[in-house]
Formats: structure tokens, C-alpha cells, sequence
């Protein structure tokens, strides 16, 4: 019988106030329902409250006082029949509103930023394969650290991740820090749909921002902290594809 409650929505302090009155057959006192079932009186009326509007317990008053009964037990199939049918009623009318609903929802979402969290290394992975699961422009454009990477996550999984973005089709156009080991994978970017610069010598960071469909990533290859953000707004993704673009323009290839 619980779990039948439960799944008709009723809490873990509404469930032992029906079955007790279920099984009495007479009009209890709410004193009397309290003593016997070791509910605080004050919380026992807005239990009796809430049975009541469900339509599961009744009230009447005698002599000044109030008493209270349960549905009869034969009644429980008809009301959860009935229960089924509102539910069913309510499913068509929720179909109706749906589309209205997602169509305010993604006009919202156009019109606010939304911002995800991630930490730890495992995020940061998370991150990396959004850019393959979301991202119908096929193009990554961004400013990177390989050494900070590879410091951080050792070679195994990055090259995983190269091999599976360039499976899926995934173009990377990068701007990388100045240095030995950039200059060493600049080799390999016909193979990797990559196309690589280099900062001048001299400006170095230990993150990647990037920009793909309408989402930037920010990504802190601290160490003690590591970090990953996804922003997902069209605007701030542009802005960093402009700044990516005038960059780009002014290095040589």
C-alpha cells in the first residue's frame, strides 16, 4: 500500500494518517489520530488538509467537533482509475502546451547567457568533447597553451581527443604560445585538420579560450585548480571568432 501511495504522489507523513484511518471505521477526533499514529497535532491538520482536497478523507463536525474518515477501502481502485484518467486528460492537454513552452524557453535562452562549471581534469575532458558533440559549425577557432595542456593531461588522452575530432570532420584553427614543442606539432596540422600560428615570443598563458558554434570555452590548466567554463551565447562566441579572426590576420603563417 505505500508504495501505491507514493506513486499517487502522497508524502511519507500523509501515507501512515490514511492507512490508519483506512482501517477504522468510524469518524476519529484529530487528538485521537494523533495519539495513534505519533504525529504532532499541529502538523496532523495540514496532513488531514491535504487528504481531504485529494478527495481521500472527509470531515464532518458533531456535538462542536471535528471528525474525520477515510474513503472506504473498495473506493481506492476508482479513485486511482480516476487518478489515471485526469493524469491521461492532462498528458494531451500538456502535448498541446509543450511546443509554446519550448519556443518561450529557447527565446529566453537566446536573450541570456548560459554558463556551465566544470573542475578537475575529468571536466575538463567534458568540455573537450562538447566541442564534438556540439558543434554544427565543424570549426574550432582559438588561443592555446600546448605545454600547459600536456603538462597537465600527459599526451594519451589529448591524442585521443585530435583523433576523434578529426574523424568527426572538425576543422581547428589555432594560435598558439611561442615555443619548441608548438612549433613540433605544427608539423603534423595537414593530418589533424589544424591550421597553426605562433604568438611572437614573449606572450604566454597557461589557458585556451576558444570559440565553436554559438559556445566559448575557457580553460585554466592550473594545476592545484584546474578549470573549464562553457559560455553558451552566440554574441560572446562571435566576439571571440572577430578577435580570433584579426589576430590571425596580423601573423604570419
Amino acid at each position: 500500500m505505500t508504495g501505491i501511495f507514493e506513486n499517487l504522489g502522497l508524502s511519507s507523513s500523509e501515507i501512515p494518517v490514511l492507512l490508519f484511518l483506512l482501517e477504522s471505521a468510524n469518524g476519529l477526533r484529530a487528538t485521537e489520530i494523533a495519539r495513534k499514529t505519533r504525529v504532532n497535532r499541529t502538523t496532523l491538520y495540514g496532513i488531514l488538509k491535504s487528504l481531504t482536497s485529494r478527495g481521500l478523507v472527509s470531515s464532518s463536525e458533531e456535538n462542536g467537533i471535528m471528525r474525520f474518515q477515510s474513503i472506504q477501502p473498495h473506493q481506492l481502485t476508482a479513485y486511482i482509475e480516476s487518478a489515471k484518467q485526469r493524469l491521461e486528460s492532462d498528458t494531451k492537454r500538456l502535448d498541446q502546451v509543450i511546443p509554446a513552452l519550448a519556443h518561450a524557453r529557447k527565446a529566453k535562452d537566446e536573450q541570456y547567457p548560459q554558463i556551465q562549471f566544470f573542475s578537475g581534469v575529468e571536466g575538463i575532458k567534458q568540455v573537450y568533447e562538447d566541442t564534438l558533440r556540439d558543434n554544427p559549425s565543424k570549426a574550432i577557432y582559438g588561443f592555446f597553451d600546448y605545454e600547459a595542456t600536456l603538462k597537465l593531461m600527459d599526451t594519451e588522452w589529448p591524442n585521443y581527443y585530435i583523433k576523434k575530432r578529426t574523424e568527426a570532420g572538425i576543422e581547428s584553427h589555432t594560435i598558439a604560445t611561442y615555443s619548441p614543442l608548438t612549433r613540433t606539432l605544427k608539423e603534423f596540422d595537414k593530418d589533424y585538420l589544424r591550421v597553426t600560428k605562433e604568438f611572437p615570443e614573449g606572450f604566454s598563458f597557461a589557458m585556451e579560450i576558444s570559440a565553436y558554434g554559438d559556445k566559448t570555452m575557457l580553460i585554466s590548466f592550473n594545476e592545484d585548480h584546474p578549470l573549464a567554463i562553457i559560455i553558451k551565447d552566440a554574441r560572446v562566441a562571435e566576439t571571440i571568432k572577430t578577435l580570433f579572426r584579426y589576430i590571425d590576420s596580423t601573423l604570419p603563417d
